[in-house]
């Protein structure tokens, strides 16, 4: 049995792409210019979610009131692995007061879980320090997690307390690899040294916190001893008192 199907127009929108069927021919149009000011963007409206039911597709964790949001977009710096530099012309992002106004906007509907979904959140130091000095100043009863990672050698101690004390309970931070020619190849600007003083810091004054790091094995021309020099940083570090 053979069954006739009428052709008919339609679209997909999707990655800053339209495909349209139109009796077999295909239109595509160019890439969307990119915009540096996230601001024009509104909040999507969320209110009209029945948390209760989808719960299980909404954010990164899966569980109740919890919500992925994102303050920033692409990254400033090139590692050889990643893909992220490749996509976004430029970081950009949100003003300060304007992605604190969407968590406060989702805690009034009873969101308490916030899940930062930026490659890293904390490149501007000042507009972290001062998001969560807003979540203090006005009492916002929520926790905050970053899972994409964060950059450890921008976190100071004082920027730490701060974060704490404004509910982050998950902190990602991204070594990837302890030997020097090793991160020379990845192209990762990081200060090993500053990253272990940070990790240090988190895990004797704030134990609570939930805290990973992210790490590679068997990159491309990587020997026993490098391998090793990364197994033996994770090592130095007390995660567990």
């Amino acid at each position: 049995m053979q069954v006739q199907i009428d052709p008919v127009d339609y679209e997909i929108v999707a990655n800053r792409k339209t495909v349209k069927q139109d009796l077999s021919k295909i239109h595509k149009t160019d890439p969307r210019p990119q915009t540096g000011d996230l601001d024009i963007f509104p909040y999507v409206n969320r209110s009209l979610i029945d948390y209760n039911r989808y719960h299980h597709y909404i954010g990164h964790a899966g569980v109740k009131y919890s919500m992925a949001i994102q303050a920033t977009r692409g990254c400033p710096y090139k590692c050889f692995y990643c893909d992220i530099y490749k996509t976004s012309e430029n970081h950009n992002r949100r003003s300060v007061e304007h992605f604190f106004n969407e968590v406060r906007q989702l805690a009034d509907i009873g969101v308490k879980r916030f899940e930062f979904i930026d490659d890293i959140f904390n490149v501007n130091k000042k507009s972290c320090r001062e998001f969560f000095e807003l979540v203090i100043k006005h009492k916002l009863d929520a926790q905050f997690f970053f899972p994409t990672g964060l950059k450890g050698d921008l976190l100071d101690e004082e920027l730490i307390d701060i974060m704490v004390e404004g509910g982050s309970l998950g902190l990602n931070l991204s070594l990837e690899h302890a030997a020097p020619r090793m991160q020379e190849i990845m192209r990762k600007r990081l200060n090993v040294d500053k990253l272990h003083d940070v990790l240090t810091y988190i895990t004797k004054k704030h134990p609570h916190v939930n805290l990973t790091l992210n790490a590679m094995h068997g990159f491309p021309t990587e020997t026993e001893e490098e391998a090793m020099m990364t197994l033996n940083f994770i090592q130095s570090i007390k995660w567990i008192d």
